[in-house]
């Protein structure tokens, strides 16, 4: 037997044992473990009082915060703060439990991907592109710098996986107090199931009716927390938010876009062209636009590849439409060489043209070593 003939040998052995039983969990389950071989979290810095005080008291607005400070942006979040809060957690708790969520979110697209192929192979290939992206390394590499990333893309991962059930709004509302640019990622699902819907001739389902309730409660919580406790959050240029911000940041978008989803940007692009070709002209035309829109509407803050990531929700539709338009050993190649390039990219976070490289080979852990050797 050569060793090429042996090598298949042994990936049909692979790939059989992970198509039997639950191959969605198997999948994140490995994509969990190349995270953390390969990217090491960290949690060895010092965070700043106001997450500590913010934990202490999530739904208190902080006395003496400036309304131009980044925390000032922060009134709404109460998702993380309200966990740690309930159980008693510290920040270093905190933050090590929303790397936790960076790991779930991995399972819950496995299991996502799984639903749309229902293959293990293409499944567990496109979750490894994920596990090398600003969706998960976000949370797991840069927590310390932005705070909370974790939480927003787990709660829409969770959203993408009950999109369809009545629990989702666990998911949602969690989702909406973690970040206001999820409402940028939540979009694309409810535009998911009102595709579904007009497929099957049937709008008024609860799987249209239940998102849009859900969009309604977070805006009425909002409402109520004002009210009650004096929340607010404070607009304008001088906190980072608006339109001389967005045209700061215009000429960084591309960059800022393709760095965040890396080759996921291709599935948006081919998966906009198969559902143009396929006869949906205009739902082709209008994904098209809400997903450039969707990129656009980022720009109005500094934190822009955070902005981008949000659009993930985006990818998992248009991943239908790429597997199902092309021959499996096609889709198979075209995953695997978007999983190397997502791989060998660099991913960056930026904010306006400060731009900090996060992640990049060598794996974490070999940098960590060197450092302690003195290399």
């Amino acid at each position: 037997m050569t060793a090429t003939s042996a090598g298949n040998t042994w990936f049909r052995k692979f790939e059989n044992w992970l198509s039997r039983g639950n191959s969605a969990l198997k999948i994140g389950l490995i994509a969990v473990l190349v995270s953390v071989v390969y990217s090491v979290p960290r949690l060895n810095v010092p965070f700043n009082d106001f997450y500590a005080k913010n934990i202490a008291h999530p739904l208190t607005p902080q006395p003496g915060l400036n309304p131009a400070e980044h925390y000032a942006k922060r009134a709404f979040r109460i998702t993380a703060p309200g966990i740690a809060h309930t159980f008693g957690l510290n920040t270093t708790g905190a933050f090590a439990l929303e790397i936790i969520t960076a790991y779930l979110l991995l399972i819950a697209l496995a299991f996502t991907v799984f639903r749309i192929t229902k293959d293990a192979l293409a499944t567990l290939i496109v979750t490894l592109a994920f596990t090398f992206s600003y969706v998960h390394q976000g949370a797991v590499l840069t927590n310390h710098v932005q705070g909370w990333e974790g939480y927003g893309f787990f709660f829409l991962a969770l959203s993408l996986l009950l999109r369809n059930s009545p629990l989702l709004p666990l998911a949602a509302l969690p989702a909406f107090f973690s970040d206001e640019r999820t409402f940028i990622g939540f979009a694309f699902i409810i535009a998911w199931n009102l595709s579904d819907a007009w497929k099957s001739r049937r709008i008024l389902t609860l799987p249209v009716i239940i998102p849009f309730v859900c969009i309604g409660a977070a805006f009425l919580i909002r409402k109520y927390l004002t009210a009650a406790f004096g929340l607010s959050l404070p607009v304008g240029s001088d906190n980072g938010v608006g339109m001389a911000i967005f045209k700061a940041n215009l000429m960084y978008m591309p960059m800022a876009v393709f760095c965040s989803l890396k080759s996921f940007v291709f599935v948006l692009l081919f998966g906009t062209y198969y559902m143009y070709r396929n006869g949906l002209k205009l739902p082709a035309l209008a994904f098209g636009l809400a997903v450039f829109g969707s990129f656009c509407a980022g720009m109005i803050v500094h934190d822009i590849s955070k902005s981008a990531a949000y659009v993930f929700t985006a990818i998992l539709p248009a991943l239908g439409y790429v597997y199902n338009n092309l021959k499996r050993s096609d889709f198979i190649k075209a995953a695997s060489l978007g999983l190397a390039l997502n791989i060998l990219l660099p991913t960056y976070m930026i904010i306006m043209s400060g731009i900090t490289r996060i992640f990049y080979v060598p794996p974490t852990w070999l940098t960590i070593y060197l450092s302690l050797k003195g290399e």
